[in-house]
């Protein structure tokens, strides 16, 4: 990233003449409507020793309106929903309504006293009191109060999800909760106390706990724990979390070691942080422009530049030359920075310069402002269009336009600025009737057209020129500036997948795409195959399917006039649990429930007992088979449930908040130890003991029955297994552990023995069996296997002496293979009691 990139500014215009009420294609006269939104880059601010709000436009860096809320001298707080505004005085607790059309403003009759914060969803308008703990909740239409408020003692900064669920933290327990139309939910002790944030990230909930060092995306359905990823973070740090909204990636600013962390739920670790700030620098919570975090430096009164792509600072900005808590806001490809106690003001541009703005003049602060609701009448000042700004009026000389005197302006749309080759949209704004229009467009070329669209050939800025006749004589010409930038990088899409590869019926699936070159101004998903196309312009994109059938997945990302697609076929399966083999020799007849005939995506079967668990597509959990200890006997309300794992007689399930469920061993089954209580991320039950995986990398292992002889000197912890570990596989008297690196370790007890090298490229462990990249299996410790080792393995089922190769066809890993059933092709295999299972 170079620093002209950086330093690029918009070149804007002052208007000076425009008195036009009309936007005029032909004859035609167009009011203004009701129901007409804020345009793209406009912004309420709070002006609290004004008690104004202030619509700055960020195109054009300058004041669009200002509207009295409230007596000065207090704070004012805002919110945007929709293009209405919302803003709340903390002088007299009054919540106000700016309606984005007319500007009309109205104010509740139910006070929020001591309220510190307004959040406006599409359902629901909040107000927030984090000392005392209040929430309070209005039709954000109307301003009704809706039930009661509800006091939860102090809590954290709170949020609000892209479906308008507020979420925050409790100080005092650490508990998470949500509220959503009026239902408060829990999930009790799910922070550390006083150590834990909160912030959207795509549209979604995620928290970072400082005392775990740990950042986590969070289900917005059941406030579980959907993807963790490990910070270098301490207990005593003081953080401020900010969410892309593009992406599940959280930028973590810890203020007391002035560094940014930056925390991609994609990994499974965040990126090392980088150090930002210096001596008396406060940070403060961090917001993405394009691919440049701007972190906002409290105690000196400036921002920082960071380049997310290389994690490198790339230079400060100075707004303030005062420590100052300032407003650092992100909407619409722009950055409004905001002094909520003072005049000042400003912008920073999509190419990270900026531009200063005057709020109101702190002499006269009433000047040219609209009255608050009760003291006149008159609506606020109408914002001009954003590209107005661009538009001069010239001199007509001796020429009058006819029918009295009335200016020409030039309308730019969607702004004025462009890319080399990106198309602008050009119009003329007049009271008169239109005749013909003449443009010139400041590159040599020239047309004609009340509206048309032009683009640019090479950088730099124009003046277009519109000449106007009405009736036969000319009108006031007119001229606009229009800057263009060099060409746009274009989006790029390198793949297109889905998360999980193999969907099931009833699955929620995430689609994904690496993307690079030009962050892309809109994503279009289109999901087309049996029922119907299903469309979606969400980056985070999730789809359930209804059916099993050869789906095709389409996404375009375009940036200005650059477009480009790519597809990708996937065939999503139904998820039936079949028999498909079973030893004649030694007869056993369990046969799967009826409910695990479809949306069932994982099966775990008993290596050293009879039983099986399905795990299905809702979370949910059936068991079948040898039920002497209970290990068949699910808790009653299992669900949640994302892992599950069958031991010889006991079951495991791992729910999406890292809490491990343990049933069965009968009356001499041991609890689960606090270390595998909660961050965990994978199960493996073994033949007499449980071994959990936690987000710290640490492994921990227990014992099914209390005083078993066979596995008491397993239950050792060394310290070789308590650090690095990403992928555990319990045996009958063993453990494999994958570190990060690809080593493979043998964890007996006290004795940690090394199985394999990073060289052997091990990517998974599975039933004592290694994974390479190209499915390759390695046998531990490694020797040449019996038979040659088969490519493009997916998945095994070493009780069965069978794998799956990526088309699904069952191949032998040993010399014993029965025949396979005609067109068996599943996506997983178990075994147990001598019974193999296959998901189709």
């Amino acid at each position: 990233m170079t620093g002209n990139r950086i330093r690029t500014a918009l070149s804007l215009t002052v208007v000076l003449g425009m008195v036009g009420a009309v936007l005029a294609f032909g004859d035609t006269e167009d009011t203004h409507a009701p129901g007409v939104r804020l345009r793209s880059g406009e912004l309420w601010l709070g002006s609290g020793q004004a008690g104004q709000v202030t619509l700055v436009n960020g195109p054009a860096a300058e004041v669009s309106g200002r509207i009295e809320v409230g007596p000065p001298g207090g704070r004012i707080r805002t919110a945007t929903m929709d293009g209405t505004a919302f803003a709340l005085s903390s002088t007299d607790g009054a919540v106000s309504r700016i309606d984005g059309g007319t500007h009309k403003v109205t104010t509740s009759e139910r006070r929020s006293p001591g309220a510190t914060t307004v959040l406006a969803g599409p359902r629901d308008l909040y107000t927030v009191d984090t000392d005392r703990g209040v929430i309070d909740r209005f039709d954000p239409k109307t301003l009704a109060g809706q039930g009661s408020p509800e006091q939860i003692g102090p809590t954290g900064d709170p949020v609000l999800d892209a479906t308008g669920r507020l979420w925050l933290t409790t100080q005092e327990h650490g508990d998470l909760m949500w509220f959503d139309a009026g239902s408060r939910h829990t999930r009790p002790a799910a922070s550390t106390p006083g150590k834990s944030a909160l912030a959207i990230t795509a549209g979604r909930p995620a928290m970072v706990d400082s005392k775990r060092g740990v950042a986590e995306l969070l289900n917005p359905d059941t406030g579980e724990m959907i993807r963790s990823a490990r910070a270098d973070l301490r207990p005593a740090d003081h953080l401020a979390v900010g969410g892309s909204p593009g992406r599940s990636r959280l930028l973590i600013a810890v203020s007391n070691r002035n560094l940014l962390v930056n925390c991609d739920f994609s990994a499974t670790d965040c990126r090392p942080a980088i150090s930002v700030g210096q001596d008396g620098s406060e940070l403060g919570t961090p917001v993405e422009l394009g691919d440049i975090a701007l972190v906002p430096d409290y105690g000196l009164g400036r921002v920082w530049l960071v380049d997310l792509a290389g994690m490198r600072v790339l230079e400060q900005r100075q707004l303030f030359d005062h420590p100052k808590r300032f407003e650092l806001i992100a909407r619409d490809g722009w950055a409004f920075y905001n002094d909520p106690d003072g005049e000042l003001a400003g912008v920073f541009d999509p190419h990270g310069a900026v531009h200063p703005v005057t709020k109101y003049n702190p002499s006269q602060s009433g000047e040219g402002v609209s009255p608050a609701p009760g003291q006149g009448t008159r609506p606020g000042t109408r914002p001009g269009n954003p590209a107005e700004v661009a538009s001069i009026s010239l001199p007509s000389g001796a020429q009058g336009p006819a029918s009295g005197s009335a200016d020409v302006s030039i309308v730019v749309t969607p702004r004025a600025q462009s890319a080399v080759g990106e198309e602008l949209g050009l119009a003329v704004r007049t009271t008169n009737p239109i005749t013909s229009v003449s443009w010139d467009f400041g590159d040599g070329s020239t047309g004609g057209g009340t509206s048309l669209r032009h683009a640019w050939a090479q950088p730099g800025s124009y003046t277009v020129r519109a000449t106007v006749t009405s009736r036969g004589r000319s009108l006031s010409p007119a001229a606009a500036t229009v800057t263009v930038a060099e060409p746009q990088t274009p989006p790029q899409i390198g793949s297109v997948w889905t998360d999980p590869a193999i969907p099931i019926i009833g699955q929620r699936v995430g689609m994904h795409a690496d993307l690079s070159g030009g962050t892309p101004d809109r994503r279009q998903w289109t999901v087309t195959g049996p029922g119907p196309t299903v469309q979606s312009t969400d980056p985070d994109f999730h789809h359930t399917f209804d059916s099993a059938g050869k789906y095709t997945i389409t996404l375009t990302v375009s940036r200005g006039a650059a477009a480009v697609t790519r597809t990708t076929d996937v065939t999503v399966r139904t998820g039936q649990v079949t028999l498909w083999r079973d030893w004649s020799w030694m007869p056993v007849d369990y046969p799967p429930p009826v409910a695990v005939g479809s949306g069932v995506t994982a099966l775990s079967g008993s290596q050293w007992g009879e039983h099986f668990l399905a795990l299905k597509a809702d979370g949910t959990v059936h068991a079948w088979g040898n039920n002497t200890n209970g290990q068949v006997s699910v808790p009653p309300g299992l669900s949640g449930v994302v892992a599950v794992s069958a031991g010889r007689d006991h079951s495991l399930a791992l729910t999406a908040g890292g809490s491990v469920i343990f049933w069965g061993g009968g009356a001499t089954a041991m609890p689960i130890p606090e270390e595998a209580r909660h961050d965990v991320i994978a199960i493996s039950a073994g033949q007499g003991f449980s071994v959990a995986l936690t987000s710290s990398g640490a492994a921990v292992i227990w014992p099914v029955h209390k005083d078993d002889p066979e596995v008491k000197d397993l239950i050792v912890m060394p310290q070789e297994v308590r650090h690095d570990i990403v992928e555990i596989d319990a045996m009958y008297a063993n453990t494999l552990l994958r570190k990060s690196d690809g080593t493979v370790l043998n964890w007996s007890g006290a004795r940690v023995t090394r199985q394999a090298d990073p060289d052997l490229g091990i990517v998974r462990i599975k039933e004592g069996l290694g994974f390479t990249r190209d499915g390759s299996l390695i046998r531990f410790p490694p020797a040449p296997t019996e038979q040659p080792q088969q490519l493009g393995i997916q998945a095994v089922a070493a009780g069965c002496n069978s794998a799956i190769q990526a088309d699904g066809t069952v191949v032998s890993i040993t010399d014993s293979f029965p025949p396979v059933p005609p067109g068996f092709k599943p996506f997983a295999l178990a075994t147990a009691a001598v019974l193999c299972y296959g998901l189709t």
